[in-house]
């Protein structure tokens, strides 16, 4: 984001041109605190260029579809992989901030603190590594829209919510220097060795460093916290209401 705070300053018309809902993208945006001109789907680029007159219009994206709708509306396309000299690019005296290499994997139940049960993992440790430039994501086996809802609830963006079993996906679509996923149980183990992971146990991984919070050794895990005593017979009720309604307000 400092990166798009310094376009900002060097007099850029910003915005976002992505599939992600509108309202997400505004919410994403002021969360940073940084203010756009424009938050739209990517195939209406041609809506920016008749609002905001300009001698250049640039996209910048990842995938062909970005390319595809930029040069249909006559942006000039940046891959974000490839163009590292652009002038807001450069920061701390000029130097090219490189795109994050280490891409870790999240278990949700028993081992983030929003899972069922909860985990030791808190939203702080996952922020953390988000910070240190993880590309950070889930692979679980809860419904991949419940995922969702439970990253957008804690205001936390992903690059990608699977099932466990499709983790080779993830690294045919995010080349990375290395490769982890966190879990609790023989099967992310499984899946994580099977895919060329490596493999963390919550219980055993104390010292990985997006665990260690203001400065703090590690120490041994923390307790689980018990089960409730008297659980409910949906114990993903909280966020299925959210995901029931959430589908009823797109109709």
């Amino acid at each position: 984001m400092e990166m798009v705070r310094r376009a900002q300053e060097m007099g850029y018309i910003i915005g976002s041109a992505s599939d992600k809902p509108i309202p997400l993208q505004k919410i994403i945006w002021e969360r940073h605190g940084i203010t756009v001109e424009f938050a739209i789907h990517k195939q209406n680029l041609d809506k920016v260029k008749l609002e905001f007159p300009a001698e250049s219009y640039q996209h910048i994206g990842d995938t062909n579809i970005d390319e595809h709708y930029a040069v249909m509306h006559g942006f000039e396309f940046l891959h974000v992989d490839t163009a590292l000299d652009e002038p807001w690019m450069l920061l701390n005296g000029g130097a090219i901030e490189t795109p994050p290499t280490r891409l870790i994997s999240f278990d949700i139940d028993g081992t983030l603190e929003s899972g069922d049960p909860p985990g030791r993992v808190t939203m702080d440790m996952v922020r953390r590594a988000r910070e240190m430039g993880y590309i950070i994501g889930s692979a679980s086996d809860k419904p991949i829209p419940l995922q969702k809802i439970i990253w957008q609830r804690y205001g936390i963006e992903v690059e990608f919510a699977i099932h466990k079993q499709n983790l080779d996906k993830i690294k045919l679509e995010f080349p990375a220097e290395s490769y982890q996923h966190i879990g609790d149980t023989n099967i992310d183990e499984h899946y994580a060795v099977m895919h060329g992971f490596e493999f963390l146990h919550v219980d055993t991984a104390l010292d990985e460093p997006w665990m260690l919070l203001n400065g703090e050794m590690p120490t041994q895990a923390a307790p689980t916290p018990p089960p409730p005593a008297a659980p409910e017979l949906d114990p993903h009720r909280e966020y299925r209401d959210e995901w029931n309604e959430e589908r009823e307000n797109r109709r």
